[in-house]
């Protein structure tokens, strides 16, 4: 494993993942906002989750 590759790990070794959310028109509007609409907030879940269940940290989303 070479210098990024171990950066890129935890400190238990498991594989991170990173969460891509897609965002609609209704979340275009919100983006200076502040606050996430309801699909953001469940795709963001559900993909955590997920990620958990598969033995993965999520790094970023």
């Amino acid at each position: 494993m070479n210098g990024a590759e171990n950066r890129n790990r935890s400190l238990d070794d498991k594989p991170i993942a990173v969460l891509y959310l897609r965002l609609s028109k209704e979340d275009m509007d919100k983006i200076n906002g502040g606050d996430d609409s309801e699909s953001i907030k469940n795709q963001r879940l559900l993909l955590t989750d997920e990620a958990i269940k598969r033995g993965f940290v999520v790094g970023d989303v």
